[in-house]
């Protein structure tokens, strides 16, 4: 048994009515290419990934540098690649008690926003399915008290949902172990696999979050690294003690990681680290088919 790492890639920026723009489409492109060479490095450590894509964003850029440059940038075909959904338009599906100014849409409108994403995707990136799902923003604990939200996700076909992104306080800096249990993936009573995340979104990094309660986060690349290791020794220590196996899943972004690791010295350290310990690093899909098996 071992640690299992899930890098969940939020691609998701610049989106709406900034992306229309001149500087929305050189923030565009400068993602996208931070994107092909974080594969190209992935690629060469052998490890999985996630990009949970959202709808607009992947609209935008094939209108603007056409599907089979995107294709090219996300290897889809890629078996250590996974593309995942992230909505179209990046909506509050449920409520966020520290978020009163982000009102969640209706059912009626999630399952809008699901097809129109899924269509995207299908057709951009030529992909045959589509299991896996990451809630905008997240929430504590997961969906467990809004039913109806897991039921439209297996309605639309999804194995997993990534959604319990939140520590119990709704913070966005959820630790490996809160109230003296392991945060790790789980299944709800409608089938729906749960993978969630820990450590700092990374947005945060950026200083851009608008959530209450981020302070003390790292600001250089040195102290960025370490929260992550530490995270994973931490896994690596519980795996050792009890025998059985972690997996730790991140929420990253590719327009934050251009911004505090342009360089991608922060990812490729973490690598290097997860290949000496022995880790595996595997995509959100793979986790919860192994969960579903075991």
């Amino acid at each position: 048994m071992t640690v299992k790492v899930l890098y969940g890639l939020d691609t998701e920026k610049p989106f709406g009515k900034f992306a229309e723009g001149e500087e929305g489409r050189i923030e565009r492109e400068s993602n996208l290419e931070l994107i092909g060479r974080l594969n190209d490095l992935m690629d060469m450590h052998n490890a999985g990934r996630t990009f949970f894509i959202l709808g607009d964003y992947l609209d935008a850029s094939a209108h603007s540098l056409g599907s089979d440059h995107l294709r090219q940038v996300f290897s889809p075909e890629n078996p250590l690649v996974e593309i995942a959904q992230h909505t179209y338009s990046h909506p509050v599906i449920a409520p966020i008690p520290t978020r009163p100014d982000k009102v969640p849409i209706s059912l009626d409108e999630l399952r809008t926003e699901l097809r129109k994403a899924d269509r995207v995707l299908r057709d951009v990136l030529i992909l045959d399915t589509i299991e896996g799902f990451r809630t905008p923003l997240g929430y504590a604990g997961g969906l467990h008290d809004n039913l109806t939200v897991l039921d439209a996700l297996k309605e639309a076909g999804f194995t997993y949902a990534s959604s319990n992104l939140r520590d119990k306080d709704w913070g966005i800096n959820p630790p490996l172990i809160e109230n003296g249990k392991i945060r790790q993936p789980f299944i709800y009573n409608n089938g729906l696999v749960e993978t969630p995340s820990h450590g700092w979104h990374d947005s945060a990094f950026t200083g851009t979050s608008k959530t209450n309660g981020t302070e003390g986060y790292p600001t250089t690349a040195d102290g960025i690294f370490e929260h992550y290791r530490d995270i994973f020794a931490q896994a690596g220590n519980i795996t050792k003690r009890t025998g059985r196996g972690v997996y730790v899943g991140l929420v990253m972004h590719p327009w934050a990681v251009r911004r505090y690791d342009p360089n991608l010295t922060v990812l490729s350290r973490l690598l290097n680290f997860s290949q000496d310990n022995g880790f595996k690093t595997i995509t959100h899909k793979q986790a919860a088919n192994e969960v579903l098996s075991s």
